[in-house]
């Protein structure tokens, strides 16, 4: 079976003060795909959810070497990398007119109606070994040097800056504790949670980005990595820890001590901060 793809064009409440769509948006997009996926009959899924059975996101790497921008037509592609017992492994390619923009790789897990790992259905794995066999290698090229294209483009989001980045891969470990001060306190709210009323997988990735840079950390996103071995609830007060690590930033989301996500964000210099 081929790959899952859709193509959606970029709506203007979905850029951010840069004109280009932010890394958190960029997971939701991820996310959609992968939730029209699971409700094609073909993949044998769709009666599982109705009798309460749901993936959850366990880890995904995501790198941009070209944030899109209002208007852009961006396609969106999954595969099935591999499939275990519980455990998914889906790679994504981003792409603008043919050029591929943007790739991940994401680890979902099968769960049951009681919230414990639950056996992916036989159709789901068989495919899963099919695409897998048929994958190659998972590379996409970037430009040369990170850069922001401005031209006449400065002046409205109608015709935006591009950002282009170099690639550095999907080789991002997200730490698992953090031995730093409280950065700062979260306490979430209902409109954080999604249709399985827990705190939905790109949502971390905002309170992540707001932290950074309410801490003075600047720049874009450019790639990250998030693991997920917990989750959080409405009404759930949190704690974030960053701490700066070579070139990108290490940070953790913790509730009571407990590790809820850990997270690596990669950015790059904005036109200011250079």
């Amino acid at each position: 079976m081929k790959p899952f793809s859709r193509t959606q064009i970029v709506r203007g409440y979905e850029v951010d003060a840069s004109r280009t769509t932010p890394l958190p948006v960029m997971l939701s997009f991820l996310e959609q795909l992968r939730w029209e996926w699971i409700a094609d009959p073909a993949w044998g899924l769709a009666e599982g959810i109705h009798h309460g059975h749901f993936f959850v996101v366990r880890q995904q790497i995501l790198e941009m070497v070209e944030r899109p921008r209002f208007g852009d037509a961006l396609t969106i592609t999954g595969a099935l990398e591999k499939v275990g017992r519980s455990l998914v492994h889906v790679r994504h390619i981003l792409s603008i007119d043919g050029r591929h923009v943007g790739h991940a790789r994401v680890q979902g897990v099968w769960l049951g109606p009681d919230r414990k790992l639950a056996r992916i259905p036989p159709l789901a794995r068989q495919i899963g070994r099919e695409q897998g066999a048929s994958l190659g290698p998972m590379s996409i090229c970037g430009a040369d040097e990170d850069a922001i294209l401005h031209g006449d483009s400065e002046r409205s989001f109608l015709d935006a800056p591009r950002h282009l980045y170099r690639a550095r891969g999907l080789e991002l470990t997200p730490p698992r504790a953090l031995d730093v001060p409280i950065s700062a306190a979260v306490k979430v709210r209902p409109s954080d949670c999604d249709v399985f009323n827990h705190v939905n997988a790109s949502q971390y990735l905002r309170y992540f980005d707001d932290a950074r840079i309410a801490l003075g950390h600047t720049g874009m996103l450019q790639r990250v990595g998030l693991y997920y071995p917990a989750e959080a609830l409405s009404g759930d007060e949190l704690t974030i820890r960053i701490q700066p690590n070579g070139d990108e930033l290490y940070g953790v989301l913790e509730r009571d001590g407990t590790l809820l996500c850990g997270a690596v964000l990669g950015t790059i210099p904005t036109r200011t901060d250079r």
